[in-house]
């Protein structure tokens, strides 16, 4: 039976978009792909499509009622089986049927005296099956007969130690392991309290919650509200709940219903009779609607080929700038993924580690649908072996900032940025020249008189307004200026080189060599720190001593799109293409590298046939050699499948704006020939890593500059290999790398710190 039938009007809202958050380290943040759906005011129905269940309505009691608070969640059909069940039922006659996912019973304690936990025997057999058949949805459960939190703790800890011992970590368990605690007419009596069956329940999941597992309990709605507070199990306890009705009556804490025993699934045989017998079957709420998060991005191809064999998409999953690895940061599992589907076969995407959470995301699974050729072939590469580039929609123009200063630093006229290439035929001086001089052009960066144009201003640059003398007269001569050297006690040279006083405490004198280095003007050695640098030299992550070519935040109002290609084993696709951009945009703003013009490109659907309005997810880019089609690239729409917030795909920025956060020093701690920086941090977005500068000097002079990390949130440094009881000033700046190009903030304000 299809999933249409089952999800019913609860999957209207999200039939396009469907997606919840992948979060990291137990935080709510991660990809959705669809704004939070409206609970509906009153239950609805589903179809399951098991047979024999026996409590729903209808002709065929198959109708079962969901609380309201679940829609618009992806309801998904599964079973939990034991020992009952058979070795030899057919797990891959039981996924066609319906079984997206399986709860295992890994061990019971027996329902006599004296305590005693059992190994379920069919346990492993299931496991392995069902995942040889594509149910790889799976999650255990440990039958429970704990009369004390000594003996819960000990039936957790026997199950850990199966699962382990049979090489099934938390990684390879999609869902928890659960408590089944209830009475089983023998050992555990219900005069048993509350405040004790509570105690055991977490003292269980105490256990599981160590081992790095998923904790779960499962019980009944009776025992539920009348011997565990729910209240008190941790937020992080999934709750499955039993009930065999039309509905299930407990308050939607729970993620599961058990409804029905006594289901009959074609090949799933039982034990003791070698038939297809009587199965628990149970519905699985998935929470489509998480808090939304850009720090996730999910790409791949979404139209999958009908085989009638479980389909699975190959994705790629970035967080930040990081490309995770399957298996190691995440798994993914199929849901309705083995039927003709139309955008209804979902996949589960779990993480792994501190990348806790999971997405949703759908796909179609269709016949008639045409080959994924991929771009890997030689016909679409050039001779470097490169398939496609970006091409920018509009041209990329960067911005300058100029100022222009007299002699002393002081603006003389307002800073501006210029665009690469000429500021103007003449930039004059609006003030009155000075007396006895006359104003004669700007110097530049190296001290170059350039006239009264200023030209080919390609960095950041700084123009000082250049004055000579007027010539002598026979009434009067012109003495030269007192130099400041002469107009300066010795003792506050520094300061005013430096353009401030120092209103500091008086430091010791230098020492004559510490004079004679500061006379010189070169920076002080520095001995080698750990990395091997020698006296003198940059450390090797120096590598950017000079300032860059672009500062801060620059904004030209230009725009461009920027278009990646991306790989899987699927083949290849475009990525951040825009919700409701056009087939001929799209073209427009790819190129083919290399010197062959007979490749020309098209927007195909997945049956090649031509696209010529706008693009959806599952299109594809198609690479024509003349007639012959020769590649393909599926594309990822923002806004379609996969997304519909423009800051998780789309790349959309001005060309030279990009917004650098700028940090300031938080703390400076002293150490022996060493001091410790830590900068403020700042968020991923406009922050890619940060910079120290340090000097012995206050106006900064012979500065050494270095990288306290490559990663936003790396905001501390030692600085070793100083002078002794000296002090240092320091300054650091953020940068933010974008397209491969560093872009810095200003520096922030000095502080100093004295070595010990």
């Amino acid at each position: 039976m299809s999933l249409k039938n089952s999800i019913n009007r609860c999957n209207q809202t999200i039939k396009r978009i469907a997606a919840s958050a992948l979060s990291v380290c137990l935080i709510a943040t991660g990809i959705v792909t669809a704004p939070a759906p409206a609970y509906a005011a009153s239950d609805f129905t589903t179809i399951t499509p098991f047979d024999n269940t026996q409590y729903g309505k209808g002709s065929d009691d198959n109708k079962y009622t969901h609380n309201g608070a679940f829609a618009g969640d992806l309801i998904v059909n599964g079973v939990d089986v034991s020992w009952w069940q058979d070795n030899d039922s057919n797990w891959v006659k039981a996924k066609k049927e319906g079984v997206d996912f399986a709860i295992l019973r890994v061990s019971y304690t027996s329902l006599s005296n004296p305590f005693r936990t059992v190994a379920d025997t069919h346990f492993y057999t299931h496991y392995k099956k069902l995942r040889e058949a594509g149910t790889d949805l799976i999650g255990v459960y440990a039958y429970s007969q704990a009369k004390s939190e000594n003996e819960a703790a000990s039936e957790a800890s026997f199950a850990v130690k199966r699962l382990k011992s049979l090489g099934i970590g938390p990684e390879d368990l999609e869902l928890p392991v659960y408590m089944d605690y209830e009475f089983g007419g023998g050992r555990l009596s219900p005069s048993m309290s509350m405040t004790t069956a509570t105690k055991c329940a977490k003292a269980f999941c105490e256990v599981i919650r160590n081992a790095g597992y998923k904790p779960g309990i499962y019980a009944s709605t009776n025992f539920y509200k009348n011997y565990i507070n729910l209240n008190s199990l941790g937020s992080d306890v999934d709750i499955w709940c039993a009930q065999y009705y039309y509905k299930n009556t407990l308050s939607p804490v729970y993620t599961k219903w058990q409804y029905s025993s006594t289901a009959t699934i074609d090949k799933i045989l039982s034990t003791s009779t070698g038939k297809t017998g009587g199965t628990d079957v149970d519905f699985w709420y998935v929470d489509m609607a998480r808090n939304p998060s850009s720090g996730f991005r999910i790409y791949g191809n979404t139209h999958m080929t009908y085989t009638g064999k479980p389909v699975k998409p190959s994705l790629e999953i970035y967080y930040g700038n990081r490309l995770l690895t399957e298996g190691k940061d995440y798994t993914i599992s199929g849901i309705t993924n083995i039927a003709l589907t139309n955008g209804e076969a979902y996949a589960y995407v779990m993480g792994i580690g501190k990348y806790s959470g999971y997405a949703v995301v759908p796909f179609s699974i269709g016949k008639g649908y045409k080959e994924h050729i991929g771009l890997n072939n030689a016909a679409c590469k050039d001779s470097e072996g490169v398939i496609l580039s970006n091409k920018h929609i509009v041209e990329e123009i960067t911005k300058y900032l100029v100022r222009f200063v007299d002699e002393e630093g002081k603006d003389i006229i307002d800073p501006a940025y210029y665009e690469n290439g000429t500021v103007g035929a003449e930039v004059k001086v609006p003030a009155p020249e000075k007396e006895g001089f006359t104003f004669t052009g700007w110097l530049d960066a190296e001290g170059n008189n350039i006239g009264t144009s200023v030209l080919d201003v390609t960095s950041p640059v700084t123009y000082t307004a250049a004055f000579e003398p007027l010539p002598e007269t026979a009434e009067e001569t012109v003495e030269p200026a007192e130099t400041v050297e002469d107009a300066a006690p010795d003792e506050t040279q520094e300061a005013l080189e430096a353009g401030t006083a120092d209103t500091e405490a008086t430091e010791p004198e230098e020492t004559a060599e510490e004079a004679t280095d500061a006379a010189k003007g070169e920076p002080e050695a520095v001995p080698a720190d750990a990395d091997g640098a020698k006296d003198g030299e940059p450390a090797e992550e120096d590598t950017d001593v000079l300032p860059p070519k672009i500062i801060e935040t620059v904004d030209t109002g230009k725009t461009y799109l920027e278009l990646e290609i991306g790989f899987n084993s699927n083949g290849s696709y475009v990525r951040n293409v825009p919700e409701g951009k056009s087939a001929e945009d799209l073209v427009n703003a790819i190129q083919i590298r290399g010197k062959d013009d007979d490749y020309s490109l098209k927007v195909i659907d997945a049956k090649y046939a031509e696209v010529t309005g706008s693009v959806s997810t599952g299109d594809m880019l198609g690479v024509y050699d003349g007639d012959k089609l020769v590649g393909t690239a599926d594309i990822t729409v923002n806004g379609s499948l996969l997304s519909d917030t423009g800051s998780v795909h789309l790349k959309k920025a001005t060309a030279s704006k990009v917004a650098v956060a700028k940090t300031s020093v938080k703390k400076l701690k002293k150490y022996k020939k060493a001091f410790k920086v830590t900068v403020s941090q700042k968020s991923y977005a406009y922050v890619s890593g940060y910079q120290v500068k340090y000097s012995t000097r206050k106006d900064m002079s012979g500065a050494k500059i270095k990288t306290i990390g490559t990663s936003y949130s790396k905001v501390s440094k030692k600085i070793k290999g100083l002078k002794a009881k000296k002090r240092y000033y320091v300054q650091v700046r953020s940068y933010k790398v974008v397209n491969g190009k560093k872009y810095y903030s200003g520096w922030s304000a000095k502080k100093s710190v004295k070595t010990k």
